[in-house]
């Protein structure tokens, strides 16, 4: 609604509670929102710095950032930190860690690994795998700069809150809410029945979700579907059906989904 203070602020209230929507404040300069960007970093600087100080005291203040520092990045400098220890889930790492090596995803010790690679070979793979994420969701953000300024906002927001959920270090199914816009612009449908790819994707995101149910499914699909890489796979597949419709979209009448959604 053109009140770019007002959203910096709240997407910096987020960024306060939660690490991750952070990549707002790279991305929203280059989707021209500059003043939001700064109205988020200020809310942040606000609530994560002062505002706990006069309450806190100095000392406790600077202990309790410095704890909370450590536990923000301790995932990104320790391979076994404890935060994302039997962390399998939709994102790259919480998917390709536990197919590609022998790791326990759970406490009672199963695995679900495809392959056991080398520590390097595993590091060198997530790598090339999360360029090709990259490099879609660049496309995708980028795609959908010639769409009037709703549509092209909505879609570049989509972008964003899917690459958050792609690259966090743990991803549970619950932190999947922060990919609500790129699921309502997903649900727009295909434009054919025989679009194949939107029904595959449909139909690995409801066992991989609504149908993943141990009574339902039978132990062995259930722990397949929900440890097996499944949801990201379909979140992959999701991603690639987003990127040719921005493209569909581009100079014609086909965005008109996405503006709806936008508005």
């Amino acid at each position: 609604r053109r009140d770019d203070v007002r959203a910096g602020a709240l997407l910096g209230l987020a960024a306060a509670l939660k690490v991750t929507p952070l990549l707002f404040a790279v991305a929203l300069p280059l989707m021209g929102r500059a003043r939001a960007a700064a109205a988020m970093l200020l809310t942040v600087g606000a609530l994560v710095f002062a505002l706990p100080w006069p309450l806190c005291g100095t000392d406790e203040h600077l202990r309790h950032l410095a704890d909370f520092w450590r536990a923000a990045t301790a995932s990104l400098r320790e391979a076994d930190a404890a935060i994302v220890e039997f962390g399998a889930g939709p994102s790259v790492r919480g998917t390709l860690d536990y197919l590609l090596q022998a790791r326990p995803v759970d406490p009672e010790g199963h695995r679900v690994h495809v392959l056991d690679l080398s520590d390097e070979a595993l590091a060198a793979v997530r790598l090339v795998w999360s360029a090709v994420l990259g490099g879609l969701l660049a496309l995708w953000f980028w795609r959908a700069r010639r769409l009037p300024t709703a549509q092209r906002l909505v879609e570049q927001a989509a972008a964003v809150t899917l690459a958050m959920s792609f690259f966090a270090p743990l991803l549970r199914v619950y932190h999947l809410a922060a990919a609500l816009v790129p699921a309502v612009l997903f649900c727009r449908g295909p434009r054919s029945r025989r679009d194949v790819l939107w029904f595959a994707t449909a139909l690995a995101l409801l066992l991989a979700m609504t149908l993943r149910q141990k009574n339902l499914l039978g132990e062995t699909l259930w722990r397949a579907f929900d440890v097996g890489g499944l949801l990201h796979f379909a979140l992959v597949a999701m991603l690639v059906w987003l990127v040719r419709e921005v493209r569909s979209g581009v100079g014609g009448g086909g965005a008109g989904g996405a503006g709806g959604a936008g508005g």
